[in-house]
């Protein structure tokens, strides 16, 4: 019997100790790994999306040389060997990339060469693998260093790099023992647990610096004996693995000092800008009291919202100093008697409205990945570049200046990926996303689709050349009747379609609307901008009198470019977690909303939105490539739309106050103008794209004043875009015209249809 229990008793330590050893080893292989990545830089690093550049690019008007510096590329004499050198001879540039940069799979140092004419790209050559490429590719970046549910810039720091004072302070006011105990204190641990056993819940902690460290970076904060069993070890394997110095600079460049009008601050070198707004090298004693006395209780000591516990509380830590004899009653006195000055507010990155669009996108599409903690990468959608611009452009503009909010949004139409969101003029002031979380009333923004819907529908019977009259007309009788008016207030007569939309007359899209049913108008908006509730059916849907979120409206606008689709808007395209393990990823994502061939009709339409009718500053401003878009004013002037876009960017600009007082202004002067200073800077350089048109889709001379073809006798005459067999057979002289194409049969305009849509994979020759 007692032997069967020795034996019982052994195998029991035998287990214990295998486990022990085990659980020792994985931690050990955690603290390791965990500190020399340097992972506690970043717990969730953000990352922007890879860039681009092709040939036809301007290299210098786009910026390209100043972004190769950005990315620490240097110039060199002679052939560039190094990775990150390059070398330019007469019309060309020889580049050593860094790893990741260029074509799929390139070593680092691989060699590419630019063929230039003047400053214009016209061919790359990857060296190594022989051949062109259709694009020389840089690796993402970093967005502002570090994202933990904030922005904030967390460099390495240097113990060097400190002024000795603040250093002692710190160890005067967490960790005096520091630099003798081997990573944790047992008389402080002893004299914490009694306290905490007499209040029968923990109160203290007893952590030394080393622990503090391994509870914020490896563990999590919960207050529980089952933490600190873990913290303990890990704590020891740290101060085994490595020097007391590092784990004190790791430590300082990361610790958190409370949050500062909303955005948390963690790190010394943060802490000293963000509160004192000096670098760190010039930090006082008093000022590395202060934010030594922070660490205990940030909320508590905050400076800006407790500002005479702040500095009771660096008193506390001069005295501490003094008491050790690390610093002289002169020197401390001296330090006491100077007075705090707190830095101004900082501004935001210019990335912090995206950050808030990605972290919902984390919680919706990848919930747990900021769990993850140490180690954890997001790729993003977002273009660097062009974000600071909008960042830059909506901060200088004149609702800025005026009081009112801008709101815009950059999106790929291809792909649905976001490359840039501003949701107001300034994060600092005020966190309201008003590009994703406001809905507003959208106006005229809504006429296009409703041309769109009504050119598919045959019952219809409508083209861009159908003439409507542009007068008065009253819906229903007595108190209920509405009367809708055009923006300038006057009436214009007969006009075509197009015209009626390039102008943005109203009275012929409530007739136009009147013709489709104002229900089908209704499910139509509901299913273009993602209506979380059903529309109001009532004629005034006909002009956009009801709400959507400016980038529901920018997704929705895709549908003239990706003729018919509206796309999903991204801000993610992967998350991997510590060790690069795929945890999320997403795709191009569309919705089919109408007949593609009569959205491209409608986009020809909106072409002339901006070389004649409302938007026509940006046909003046001479931008050299071919672009679409629609204005939109409400009712008051309370809310300035414009929607414009590219083959490959759609950028929507919204301009209104918070509790939607009138604007100074309309779409026109407020709205376009911004989109016009943001074109002006992404477009420099950039090479030109053109619409392609569809197969069911053909292009006519037409009079504007008869909506007929046009005859040299009859006047100015434009290209009007139809379905293919809808456009008139008569020309304006009245005489029918020889050879007009007869209307298709049902079979033929389906097969038109899916060949639109599918980007003529079923026409013989496969042309658009």
């Amino acid at each position: 019997m007692r032997s069967r229990i020795r034996r019982t008793l052994g195998r029991l330590v035998a287990v214990v100790l295998v486990g022990t050893l085990l659980t020792v080893a994985w931690l050990d292989h955690r603290v390791r790994k965990g500190f020399d990545d340097g992972h506690w830089l970043y717990p969730v690093r953000l990352l922007s999306a890879a860039s681009e550049v092709r040939p036809g690019t301007d290299l210098a008007a786009s910026g390209f040389w100043r972004e190769l510096a950005a990315r620490r590329y240097r110039r060199v004499s002679g052939r560039p060997l190094e990775a990150g050198t390059w070398t330019r001879t007469g019309h060309s540039v020889e580049l050593a990339l860094f790893e990741g940069d260029g074509p799929p799979r390139a070593e680092a140092g691989a060699k590419v060469q630019l063929d230039l004419e003047g400053e214009r790209l016209v061919r790359i050559r990857s060296s190594g693998q022989g051949g062109l490429l259709d694009a020389l590719r840089f690796a993402p970046q970093a967005i502002e260093g570090v994202f933990d549910q904030h922005f904030v810039r967390r460099p390495r720091l240097s113990i060097e790099d400190i002024p000795p004072g603040v250093v002692d302070a710190v160890l005067a006011a967490e960790d005096v023992r520091f630099l003798e105990h081997p990573g944790v204190n047992p008389s402080s641990m002893l004299r914490a647990f009694a306290a905490n056993l007499r209040a029968g819940r923990i109160l203290q902690g007893g952590s030394t610096i080393t622990q503090q460290f391994v509870k914020n970076h490896f563990l999590t904060r919960d207050r529980t004996f089952s933490r600190k069993l873990v913290e303990i070890p890990m704590a020891l394997l740290l101060e085994w693995h490595f020097a007391k110095e590092r784990i004190l600079e790791a430590y300082l460049a990361t610790v958190y000092l409370g949050h500062r009008d909303g955005r948390a601050v963690h790190g010394f070198a943060e802490g000293a800008r963000a509160w004192l707004g000096k670098e760190l090298a010039d930090l006082t004693l008093a000022d590395g009291a202060m934010l030594a006395g922070l660490i205990r209780a940030p909320n508590i000591y905050s400076p800006s919202r407790h500002p005479g516990r702040a500095v009771e509380r660096r008193d506390q830590v001069i005295d501490a100093l003094e008491r050790l004899g690390w610093v002289g009653r002169e020197e401390a006195e001296q330090a006491r008697r100077e007075r705090p000055r707190l830095a101004a507010v900082p501004a935001a990155p210019v990335e912090s409205f995206f950050a808030r669009r990605v972290s919902r996108e984390i919680e919706n599409k990848a919930p747990g990945a900021f769990d993850l903690g140490a180690g954890v990468e997001i790729f993003t959608t977002l273009d660097p570049r062009l974000q600071r611009i909008v960042a830059e452009e909506v901060a200088a503009s004149v609702p800025a200046r005026h009081g009112a909010e801008a709101a815009v949004v950059a999106l790929d139409p291809r792909s649905g990926a976001i490359r840039a969101l501003v949701g107001g003029n300034d994060y600092g002031k005020s966190h309201l996303d008003r590009a994703t979380q406001s809905r507003r009333p959208i106006g005229s923004l809504f006429k296009p689709f409703l041309y769109a819907a009504a050119i598919a529908d045959p019952k219809a019977n409508l083209t861009a050349a159908t003439v409507l009259n542009d007068g008065p007309l009253q819906l229903g009788e007595g108190e209920t009747a509405w009367v809708p008016r055009n923006s300038d207030g006057r009436w214009h007569g007969p006009v075509t379609v197009r015209e009626a939309l390039v102008r943005s007359l109203n009275v012929p899209a409530v007739l136009v609307g009147e013709r489709l049913g104002f229900d089908q108008l209704a499910r139509l908006g509901e299913l273009v901008f993602s209506s979380p509730e059903p529309l109001p059916v009532t004629p005034a849907i006909s002009l956009g009198a009801f709400e959507a979120a400016l980038l529901d409206v920018v997704a929705g606008f895709a549908a003239f470019v990706v003729p018919g689709q509206v796309v999903e808007p991204r801000a993610i395209e992967a998350v991997h977690g510590p060790s690069g393990a795929f945890l999320y990823g997403s795709e191009p994502s569309f919705r089919q909303v109408g007949d593609p061939a009569a959205f491209y009709v409608v986009h020809t339409m909106l072409e002339g939105v901006v070389s004649e009718g409302t938007a026509r500053r940006i046909g003046a401003a001479g931008l050299g490539r071919p672009i679409a878009g629609k204005t939109g004013t409400t009712n008051d002037a309370r809310d300035a739309w414009f929607v414009g876009y590219t083959p490959s960017l759609l950028l929507g600009v919204w301009v209104g106050h918070d509790d939607g007082r009138p604007l100074q202004g309309d779409a026109s002067s407020l709205a376009v103008p911004l989109w016009l200073a943001i074109a002006r800077r992404a477009f420099a350089g950039q090479p030109v794209e053109t619409f392609p048109i569809p197969q069911a889709v053909e292009v006519v001379a037409i009079d504007d004043k008869t909506g007929l073809r046009s005859e040299p006798a009859c006047g100015p005459a434009r290209p009007y875009a139809f379905l293919r067999g809808t456009a008139p057979l008569e020309s304006c002289d009245g005489r029918s015209v020889a050879g007009s194409p007869s209307p298709l049969p049902p079979v033929e305009r389906l097969r038109a249809w899916w060949d639109s849509a599918l980007g003529g994979l079923l026409s013989p020759d496969g042309a658009d």
